[in-house]
């Protein structure tokens, strides 16, 4: 629950706070997840795998948020289904490094030392994790950048007329919900 509500606090910036519909967040969840868990067999510490998932999502975020500024409505929503389509299969079909539709195995969860991976240490784990986000987000939203986006949302024309970069805070949106999306897979 708590990891799926890091996820909806990621979509909430986007479709809540700059007003662009996505249908398919849920490919910023496996980009994280997969990544994640990629990491991790390589032996890199779990904090790395953390931010190494959250970077790729960030990303991959940019690369959908730059195309995807150029629709809105409709058609926004058809691109980031498109491109939830398009996460699955490639995710799918790329056994040797996700290992298909079976995954992959994820060793314990161990964090300088302390083992993590039992019901209790990982609520915990997952209830500070929502916690920090939310945090972070709603001082990202009380400042320059959630009022830029509020004004995005409420009328692109007007934000412009006052001097907001309408394209670039969309990109950002982008950028900052498939990161917190891909923070909550990693978690999955």
């Amino acid at each position: 629950l708590f990891i799926l509500s890091i996820a909806s606090l990621g979509l909430m910036v986007l479709s809540g706070y700059t007003g662009q519909v996505s249908l398919g967040h849920a490919a910023f969840l496996a980009v994280g997840a997969y990544s994640h868990a990629w990491l991790l067999s390589q032996g890199l510490p779990w904090l790395l795998c953390i931010a190494g998932a959250v970077a790729l999502s960030a990303l991959i975020g940019l690369s959908l948020g730059l195309p995807a500024i150029r629709v809105s409505g409709l058609y926004l929503a058809m691109v980031t289904l498109a491109f939830a389509m398009l996460i699955e299969h490639v995710l799918g079909r790329w056994k040797s490094v996700t290992g298909g539709f079976n995954g992959l195995a994820v060793p314990d969860l161990v964090v300088f030392g302390i083992n993590l991976s039992g019901l209790r240490p990982f609520y915990f784990l997952c209830l500070t994790s929502l916690v920090i986000t939310l945090v972070a987000l709603v001082n990202l939203m009380r400042g320059q950048t959630g009022r830029a986006f509020i004004g995005v949302r409420d009328s692109e024309a007007a934000a412009a007329g006052l001097g907001i970069w309408v394209a670039g805070y969309k990109v950002l949106a982008f950028v900052i919900s498939a990161a917190v999306c891909g923070f909550a897979g990693a978690l999955l």
